[in-house]
């Protein structure tokens, strides 16, 4: 499955206005994504960014090879992310909190409506990339209509 989640799909950026537009608002998400990880790395721990970055790449290779793919992977690992990032939440809420506690409420107020945002373009590209794909009959398992 990797491999066909990392082939170039051969859509057209221009395909259609929305794919287009889409493409677009995923290249700004990945350079936000980027920063972000790059905070995190900074001023919270070095997992947590890396994380973070890890998703960007996925931002960065869903917009360059147009692949569906890429995009449900994002959800899914941005889905997790929150996850670890709410727990880390609760650990400063309920007083262990560390050195980098402010810093980390405000990448944490930043980051979750950020994720939010992200996931949802981000499965709207899916969802266009998916018909782009199916419609091309160039998925596995499907017909051209």
């Amino acid at each position: 499955m990797l491999g066909t989640c990392c082939e170039d799909s051969g859509i057209d950026a221009n395909s259609t206005p929305l794919l287009a537009k889409l493409l677009a608002l995923l290249w700004l998400l990945f350079i936000v994504q980027l920063a972000l990880g790059a905070f995190q790395c900074l001023f919270i721990g070095f997992s947590a960014g890396v994380f973070s970055l890890l998703l960007a790449v996925f931002l960065y290779f869903a917009h360059k090879y147009r692949n569906y793919g890429l995009c449900v992977v994002y959800v899914m690992w941005t889905c997790l992310d929150q996850i670890f990032t709410l727990l880390e939440m609760g650990t400063y809420a309920v007083g262990q909190r560390s050195k980098t506690g402010d810093v980390l409420h405000l990448l944490v107020s930043l980051k979750i409506p950020f994720a939010l945002v992200a996931t949802w373009f981000a499965f709207l590209t899916y969802r266009e990339l998916k018909a782009l794909t199916v419609s091309r009959g160039a998925a596995p398992g499907y017909s051209a209509f």
